[in-house]
């Protein structure tokens, strides 16, 4: 009988110290994998940042923004505006560029004193190309993923329109 008793013991001891080990196990994958040592810092980042991006990014389905194909730089681009509705739109000149930070989007500080802002007209269903030079805005782009806003109007609402790229170091 007192065998029986220390062989009952020895299992459980056994066992409690094999899901000990499954505990600890367990606790430290969650350690690791909730290690932030890359979190965006942004004194570590060459470009002025402002807070995380709330903007909210209106479907393709009837204003779009693409890239002309060969014209991407880290100083500008040329764009290609589509209006596919059937009224008469109006953006601003100034372009709004944000760059994502493990997965956030923020806002690149524009450091001016004095920007001047003009409004230009698209057409229904007319598409244009806009050529956009940010190195008096931004300086020239470090590599990273960015996107390029513009605010479509009708002059009752306004609507934000995107288009992401990358910037590498071979450009």
């Amino acid at each position: 009988m007192k065998s029986i008793i220390q062989n009952y013991s020895k299992k459980r001891i056994v066992i409690f110290i094999f899901l000990g080990l499954i505990i600890i196990s367990t606790f430290l994958l969650f350690l690791i994998a909730n290690n932030h040592k890359d979190d965006f810092h942004e004194e570590d980042y060459p470009l002025a940042l402002l807070r995380e991006s709330t903007v909210e990014i209106y479907g393709e389905d009837k204003r779009k923004i693409e890239i002309k194909n060969g014209t991407l730089t880290p100083t500008g681009a040329t764009f290609i505006l589509s209006n596919y509705e059937e009224i008469l739109l109006y953006y601003n000149s100034d372009p709004y560029v944000e760059i994502q930070i493990d997965k956030k989007w923020y806002r690149i500080k524009v450091d001016l004193e004095e920007v001047v802002v003009m409004h230009f007209w698209i057409g229904a269903h007319e598409v244009k190309e806009v050529e956009d030079d940010w190195l008096y805005y931004y300086g020239e782009l470090p590599p990273g993923k960015y996107r390029y806003i513009k605010s479509f109007s009708d002059l009752r609402e306004s609507a934000y329109v995107a288009c992401e790229f990358t910037i590498t170091e071979d450009m």
